[in-house]
């Protein structure tokens, strides 16, 4: 049995809710979104697109003003605070899986605790030096 087309308005709306949802995942915008998951993963490059660009442009309109070194700086806290800090997050509670001892319930457990490990600020020092 031959099903009808999806009307484009429903389809428009299911778009643009996975933007909203994208957005709302990625960063710390308050867009309204939320949602599916699923739906939203195909806007993930489109975002990181943006949060990028939008760090680029800060790092371009300050590097007159500041110089280099501190527009590059200005530009990273941007990135940072946009996300919300989520893939700080993320490479610090890994760097800390691996770099402890134990079997993998100890591994699991360093990253599963909220406070940062050794590991984890050598990753998070190493990211923020090749960024800057």
């Amino acid at each position: 049995m031959l099903e009808a087309p999806a009307e484009p308005r429903g389809a428009l709306r299911a778009g643009w809710s996975g933007l909203a949802g994208a957005i709302t995942f990625l960063t710390i915008v308050p867009v309204g979104g939320g949602g599916d998951v699923r739906r939203a993963a195909g806007w993930f490059p489109v975002v990181g697109a943006a949060v990028g660009a939008l760090s680029g442009g800060v790092r371009a309109g300050l590097q007159p003003v500041l110089g280099a070194p501190a527009a590059t700086v200005v530009a990273v806290m941007a990135l940072v605070i946009v996300t919300g800090a989520l893939h700080q997050d993320g490479l610090a509670d890994a760097a800390d899986g691996l770099g402890v001892r134990g079997d993998r319930a100890r591994r699991l457990a360093a990253m599963r605790d909220s406070s940062i490990g050794v590991f984890g600020a050598l990753a998070l020092i190493g990211w923020t030096l090749l960024l800057v």
